[in-house]
């Protein structure tokens, strides 16, 4: 049901989804810091790379909702166990990358913060 719906971390689709946001944060890394060091501002500019990094960030931001969704292992002394309340996920998702994840794909150019 849409209610106990869940992501298993160990599924192929979440497999399959690691290694497209880590294709997205290596492109990432490797071209953002060539645009913003030899590349004139383009914010809001409709060319090709600005839709490219607007896909990266739909896709890094479908990521972070899925963190919502995903369930946690965590070692405790009796064993591993499984978190599955949607309620302690996101609280420990809010507590921990949350910030850093949402900071990571903010679009400052639109702020006027780029030169």
């Amino acid at each position: 049901t849409a209610r106990s719906f869940l992501l298993d971390p160990h599924s192929n689709y979440i497999k399959y989804w690691d290694l497209t946001v880590a294709v997205a944060l290596v492109f990432t890394a490797m071209v953002t810091p060539y645009e913003v060091a030899f590349l004139a501002s383009t914010a809001g500019d409709m060319d090709g790379l600005f839709v490219l990094n607007r896909l990266l960030d739909g896709i890094f931001l479908k990521d972070m909702a899925m963190q919502f969704f995903m369930k946690v292992q965590v070692k405790t002394k009796q064993g591993s166990v499984w978190i599955k309340r949607k309620t302690e996920i996101a609280k420990r998702y809010l507590k921990g990358w949350f910030i850093i994840d949402l900071v990571s794909i903010f679009p400052f150019e639109f702020l006027g913060f780029d030169s």
